[in-house]
C-alpha cells in the first residue's frame, strides 16, 4: 500500500484512521482487530494519556472523563471505517494476525510469541510505538497492556522453599531472561535484565530490529495510572457502555450509566465486606 514503518511512528490516532482508510481502500486489509465485548484497546488508549477510571484519590472518574470519552470516540471511529474489525474470542484474535486477516496488532510485548508462530513471516514484521490521543492534554505515544505477578500463598507448606526459587529465578537470575526472551519476549520488571545484550540483538522475525531493547525503551515513557482495587468492575462497565454506544447510544449518557453501576457495585461489595467481617 506504499507505506512503511516509520509512518506509523509517533502519529496520532487520526493520523492512523487516514492511513488505515487507504490500506483498506488498496488491499481490503483493516489494520488491526480485537476481541468482541473486550475493552482492552479502550484501556490502552485510557493509559496512554496517564487518565484511568479512577483519580488519584481512588474516586470513580466515568462520567465526566473527557479523556475516555475522546477514547471512545476514536474507538467508533476505527470500526465505523473499517480499520479496526472485531472477532469473537481470542483464537480467533490470534488466527487474524497470523494469517494476514488484518496486517498487525497493538497489543503487550507478550504478543510477541504469538505473532512469530508463521515461520514464513521472518522478516515481514516490526515493532513500533502506538498512536497518541489527538485532543488529550497528557497524550503521549506509549501504554501498558496486561503483564503478569508471581505471588506466593501465605498458606503454602513450602513458601520458604517457593519464595526461594521465585528470587533465584524470576527475580534474581539475567541468564534466566537471556534463555526465555528471545522465543517468548518475555520482558521483565527485573532491572538488571534489561541491561544484558541480548536485549540489543537484532532479531530475524522483525527484520533485523533490535525490538527488546526498543520495548523497554517504549515501557520507560509509559505514563503511570492508579488501577485500584475495583477495576475489574469498572472495565466491565465501560464493555456494557463501549456496546451501548455502538448500538446508538450517546457518549455522555452510555458513561453516566457505567459510573452509576460501577458505584453501585462497589457499595455491594464494601456491605459483602462488612458483613463478613
Amino acid at each position: 500500500a506504499g507505506y512503511e514503518l516509520k509512518d506509523f511512528e509517533d502519529i496520532t490516532w487520526s493520523e492512523y484512521i487516514a492511513m488505515g482508510k487507504n490500506i483498506l481502500a488498496k488491499t481490503g486489509k483493516p489494520l488491526i482487530s480485537v476481541v468482541s465485548e473486550s475493552p482492552d484497546l479502550i484501556m490502552v488508549l485510557l493509559q496512554s494519556a496517564g487518565t484511568w477510571m479512577f483519580d488519584e484519590n481512588g474516586d470513580v472518574f466515568i462520567a465526566k472523563n473527557d479523556v475516555l470519552k475522546e477514547v471512545i470516540e476514536v474507538y467508533v471511529d476505527l470500526l465505523k471505517s473499517g480499520v479496526l474489525v472485531q472477532v469473537n474470542d481470542w483464537e480467533q484474535y490470534i488466527t487474524s494476525f497470523n494469517r494476514g486477516t488484518v496486517a498487525g496488532t497493538i497489543n503487550g510485548c507478550w504478543i510477541l510469541g504469538s505473532v512469530m508462530l508463521p515461520t514464513e513471516q521472518k522478516g515481514n514484521w516490526g515493532v513500533t510505538n502506538i498512536p497518541r490521543l489527538d485532543k488529550a492534554p497528557n497524550a503521549t505515544n506509549y501504554s501498558n497492556q496486561g503483564g503478569s505477578s508471581w505471588v506466593v500463598s501465605a498458606n503454602s507448606p513450602n513458601k520458604d522453599a517457593a519464595i526461594d526459587f521465585l528470587a533465584k529465578t524470576f527475580a534474581g537470575s539475567v541468564e534466566l531472561y537471556e534463555t526465555i526472551l528471545p522465543s517468548s519476549g518475555a520482558l521483565a520488571t527485573y532491572l538488571p535484565a534489561g541491561d544484558s545484550p541480548v536485549y540489543s540483538v537484532p532479531h530475524e522475525f522483525f527484520n533485523g530490529q533490535a525490538v527488546y531493547a526498543d520495548i523497554t525503551d517504549y515501557a520507560s515513557k509509559v505514563p503511570k495510572v492508579k488501577y485500584g482495587i475495583y477495576n475489574y468492575e469498572a472495565r466491565d462497565a465501560i464493555a456494557v457502555a463501549i456496546s451501548q454506544v455502538l448500538n446508538g447510544r450517546n457518549i455522555d449518557d452510555a458513561l453516566q450509566e457505567a459510573e452509576d453501576t460501577v458505584l453501585f457495585r462497589i457499595g455491594v461489595l464494601q456491605r459483602h465486606m462488612g458483613t463478613a467481617q
